[in-house]
């Protein structure tokens, strides 16, 4: 993500688009996009993600919960999270609030 998106959508809030089911599996996050037909599967990390994308949450605001837990610098998280919300944008499956 190009550094101009990121200072944009650093404190914007996302969320989960309608019609995108998810079902978590032996730790693993399946999306289904109902609209396209398309399945996606998350790792654990982008999963916390996912679920943190409910229209209250900027990625600042995801990164700085995800750090916590993992202590580690939440600018490096938030590299990671931008990251994971653009192939989410990409994909349809977020949209922004």
């Amino acid at each position: 993500m190009s550094s101009e998106k990121k200072e944009i959508y650093r404190d914007r809030k996302f969320r989960r688009r309608e019609g995108v089911l998810s079902e978590e599996l032996e730790g693993e996050i399946i999306l289904f996009d109902s609209r396209t037909k398309n399945t996606y599967v998350l790792n654990q990390i982008a999963g916390v993600i996912w679920d943190l994308c409910d229209g209250e949450n900027t990625p600042a605001q995801i990164s700085l919960e995800i750090s916590s837990v993992l202590k580690v610098d939440s600018e490096v998280v938030l590299n990671d999270v931008l990251n994971t919300i653009e192939y989410m944008l990409e994909k349809g499956l977020v949209e922004v609030e």
